[in-house]
């Protein structure tokens, strides 16, 4: 199985991984926050890529990246309660899901993250422009298909309005704000992987040069997410396709990183 997504919620901290072979379900692994037990693991239907998992603390709902039948970009959400009650052994089979989400503005749902009563969900390209967009929750946690504002993720291009688009570079697998700053994950094959960190503000443009630190990081980072003080990365060379692949960094651990000394240092 090949991590991709990790995030905090509650005492619990959560990993979505994928079967590359598409060999056996996509899951959630569940983990004591605190001790790093191995508690569950959670099956997921079908064989999405589940590229990000984050989760709403006001609802109480674990959100992942999925992707329809029609490989239509989807988001999936669960209950902490249903979370707790699940036990994969009673029948093996997924998890219901409390709520399905088809995104027809974006091309894929590569990367999520919850912030201020929304989520944000971008596409991974590496070429070519992806896509970023940004929607409300109402007061009862249900997603408001309603997109609150499309941006688009591409290359340096001035001729692209900031008042509409946010310009970063391609390659992007992960977001998330800590404070009054954005930081965005970039990795694509054996080269070191990228941690961007923008300043938030009045502007949504930003550009790679608008960075204020880039912090580098081993090949393959995935997400990122925050969680109080603490940046969670996980590292998809991690899986056993990458652990004999020579001259590769593997990192096959979560890494929590202490936010204040990142950005002072």
């Amino acid at each position: 199985m090949d991590p991709q997504g990790v995030t905090i919620a509650e005492d619990y901290l959560l990993i979505s991984s994928y079967s590359h072979d598409d060999t056996h379900h996509s899951v959630v692994y569940v983990l004591d926050k605190n001790t790093h037990k191995y508690i569950k693991t959670i099956i997921l239907k079908g064989h999405p890529h589940v590229g990000g998992i984050t989760y709403d603390p006001i609802a109480k709902n674990i959100w992942v990246c999925s992707s329809t039948d029609a490989n239509q970009a989807e988001l999936v959400a669960f209950s902490m309660d249903k979370l707790k009650a699940y036990d994969m052994k009673e029948n093996y089979k997924p998890i219901i899901y409390d709520q399905e989400i088809t995104l027809d503005g974006i091309k894929k749902s590569s990367y999520v993250t919850y912030y201020d009563n929304a989520l944000y969900v971008g596409y991974f390209s590496v070429n070519h422009k992806a896509v970023l967009e940004k929607y409300q929750f109402n007061d009862d946690g249900v997603f408001d298909t309603t997109l609150h504002g499309k941006k688009e993720l591409i290359d340096d291009d001035t001729t692209l309005s900031p008042e509409e688009k946010l310009h970063v570079g391609t390659q992007i697998q992960g977001i998330t704000f800590y404070k009054n700053y954005m930081l965005l994950s970039r990795s694509y094959g054996d080269k070191n992987s990228k941690i961007l960190v923008y300043e938030l503000g009045d502007n949504d443009l930003f550009l790679e040069k608008d960075a204020i630190k880039t912090i580098e990081a081993p090949p393959y980072l995935e997400q990122i997410s925050v969680s109080g003080d603490k940046l969670y990365t996980i590292f998809e060379s991690g899986t056993q396709r990458f652990r004999d692949k020579n001259g590769l960094t593997v990192m096959n651990y979560v890494v929590p990183l202490d936010m204040e000394k990142l950005l002072n240092e």
